[in-house]
C-alpha cells in the first residue's frame, strides 16, 4: 500500500496497473490521483487467491477499477469514488459517494469481459 502523505500521479495520457498480491493500505492524507479522467487508466487488480481487504483512503476524488472478486474493499474518504469494482463487500466511510461508470460496463482485463457491469446492489 501506500504510506501516509505518499502520492500516485497518473498523467494525461498515462495509465498504471497496480497488481496487489496481500492486502493493501493507501494510508491517511495520501493522494491518488488519476488526470486522465477515465477509470479505466487506474487500475488496482488482486492477485491473491485468498480473502485480502483493501482500504482507500485517498484524499482526493478517486477515478479507477478495482478488481478484488474474493476481497473486501474498504474506502474511507469524504471524496467520491468513480468507476468500477469487482469485490465480495464495499463499505464506503466519510460521507464519500459511490458513482459507477456505465462507460466501463464492456472494460476487460482480459479474460475478465464484462466483469464490471452491475449484478447485484444493497445498500443498509
Amino acid at each position: 500500500g501506500l504510506g501516509a502523505k505518499s502520492s500516485i500521479i497518473i498523467e494525461e495520457g498515462a495509465s498504471l496497473k497496480v497488481y496487489v498480491g496481500g492486502g493493501w493500505n493507501s494510508g491517511t492524507d495520501c493522494d491518488i490521483v488519476n488526470l486522465n479522467g477515465d477509470p479505466s487508466s487506474l487500475c488496482i487488480i488482486q492477485t491473491s487467491d485468498h480473502m485480502i481487504y483493501l482500504d482507500i483512503q485517498a484524499k482526493n476524488d478517486f477515478s479507477g477499477v478495482i478488481y478484488a472478486p474474493i476481497s473486501g474493499l474498504l474506502i474511507s474518504t469524504g471524496s467520491d469514488f468513480r468507476g468500477a469494482v469487482v469485490s465480495t463487500s464495499l463499505k464506503i466511510n466519510n460521507a464519500g459517494r459511490f458513482l459507477y461508470d456505465v462507460a466501463l460496463k464492456d472494460f476487460s482485463l482480459g479474460d475478465a469481459n464484462g466483469a464490471f457491469q452491475i449484478d447485484r446492489w444493497s445498500e443498509d
